[in-house]
């Protein structure tokens, strides 16, 4: 009995030092955040396969749309028309180094990242919808400004997936036809704005004129 009671005193005193030496480290500001030094590696791996682990968990009940073709040449060129603009400056695409920027966790190349981390559909659209929390990677979807649709996300899931198979050229080709359709698609857009503005303007144009004709009816008594 009075072994165990000693083994249970020295578990408690263990405890309690951890608990004192984490309150030091936590208060006085010694564990260095920057980007440029990185977690520990016990950190860093405690980290990534929290990540992992949450990102299968949330995605679990994510279904495709029923029917989507994920290597239709419409939907990969307008998909790489938008990842050229929104991801390839982190992730780089094939035949593009992404830019340097100085970020921690780095961003990781996408056909890697497919590879190693066997990431499903789901984990692939659930990543760029909701984000990854203490990341550079961003939440394109949801409610706020610029959020992107869930159809417009399985496109993007749709091209990431073809990475590991594209070739740079193929690669340059797309994003360059989907730039050009969205500049277009953008074009039409405004020239509707401005036909469906053009009306109001004319029924709102006449309204001076006629306040100044009123006017100077009712000044006609005053003639001298």
């Amino acid at each position: 009995m009075k072994r165990v009671l000693r083994f249970l005193g020295i578990m408690a005193l263990g405890a309690a030092a951890l608990v004192a030496v984490a309150a030091v480290v936590f208060y006085s500001g010694a564990y260095n955040v920057s980007a440029t030094s990185g977690h520990t590696k016990l950190v860093e791996r405690t980290l990534n396969n929290l990540m992992i682990r949450s990102v299968r968990a949330h995605a679990r009940d994510i279904v495709s749309p029923v029917g989507m073709d994920f290597r239709d040449p419409k939907l990969l060129e307008i998909s790489a028309g938008m990842y050229e603009g929104m991801c390839r400056t982190c992730h780089g695409a094939p035949g593009k180094k992404p830019d340097p920027w100085l970020l921690y966790p780095p961003a990781p190349d996408l056909a890697d990242a497919l590879r190693e981390k066997r990431w499903s559909d789901a984990e692939v659209f659930w990543i760029i919808k909701h984000g990854i929390k203490d990341t550079a990677m961003g939440a394109f979807g949801g409610t706020h400004p610029g959020a992107h649709s869930d159809e417009e996300i399985w496109g993007m899931t749709a091209l990431i997936r073809q990475f590991p198979s594209l070739s740079a050229a193929q690669y340059t080709a797309m994003s360059e036809l989907g730039r050009i359709q969205q500049e277009s698609e953008g074009s039409g857009h405004g020239a509707e704005r401005q036909h469906q503005q053009a009306p109001q303007q004319q029924q709102a144009s006449p309204q001076p004129q006629q306040q100044k004709t009123e006017g100077q009816k009712s000044g006609e008594p005053h003639k001298h």
